[in-house]
């Protein structure tokens, strides 16, 4: 299962892709994937949700400030009383302080899907800063 609206992040197959590589847009979020994009890990962080074994975050940031962080949760397999087994998933969030709410996308397929939809939800809420450089 991919994330919602995964589709129009692919390019129409007559076009020319933009600055974004199709490659890019399609690799599987992985540990060594999050961490060459700077995100930094916290196993510890990770023993607060239910089921979750790993824990990444990247703070947004710019001249101005801290834009907002962007946290990925991993979930390892999980096998249920009944013999049912869910695989692995990711779990990506994004944190806004103005007003404080999230954003969630359930088993991501795609980093730069998920940091592009991030910026886009930040702009959408207004563009308010999590903390000023001021």
């Amino acid at each position: 299962m991919g994330c919602l609206g995964e589709s129009e992040a692919q390019p129409a197959t007559n076009q020319r892709s933009s600055s974004r590589s199709v490659a890019a847009e399609r690799t599987m979020i992985t540990e060594d994937l999050l961490k060459i994009a700077g995100y930094k890990n916290d196993k510890r962080t990770a023993s607060i949700k239910i089921y979750c074994d790993d824990f990444f975050q990247k703070k947004v940031a710019d001249k101005t400030g801290t834009k907002y962080f962007i946290n990925f949760w991993h979930y390892p397999p999980h096998e249920y009383s009944n013999g049912a087994i869910i695989g692995g998933s990711w779990l990506f969030e994004m944190m806004l302080n103005e007003p404080h709410c999230t954003f969630e996308i359930h088993r991501p397929t795609a980093l730069e899907f998920c940091e592009r939809k991030a910026e886009e939800f930040w702009n959408m809420m207004g563009a308010v800063y999590y903390e000023s450089n001021e």
